[in-house]
């Protein structure tokens, strides 16, 4: 990422209570690498989607564990929990 934008990243995440950079990385690193390194809870990357090039526009992708229980299981209610999970919308 730039040199400015990664000053000002730092800068807005220094101001937020709780929150810390534990690395930065010069060259492309890969992200289960950086993740599992650092046990990051967020990761900022430069490139398209997530900041893009100039830095003006972003995108967030979340992971987010999320629980149903299915009751016993056979392969038609697994199945069909595949399916739903595929076809959910998409939180705003």
């Amino acid at each position: 990422m730039p040199q400015m934008l990664r000053e000002i990243t730092r800068a807005v995440v220094a101001g937020e209570p709780g929150a810390e950079i534990v690395a930065e990385y010069a060259a492309p690193v890969p992200l289960a690498e950086v993740v599992r390194a650092s046990d990051a809870q967020v990761v900022v990357v430069r490139d398209t989607p997530t900041v893009g090039a100039e830095g003006r526009s972003t995108v967030v992708y979340e992971l987010k564990p999320h629980r149903v229980p299915l009751g016993e299981v056979s392969p038609e209610r697994l199945v069909d929990a595949i399916r739903s999970a595929v076809s959910a919308p998409i939180e705003a």
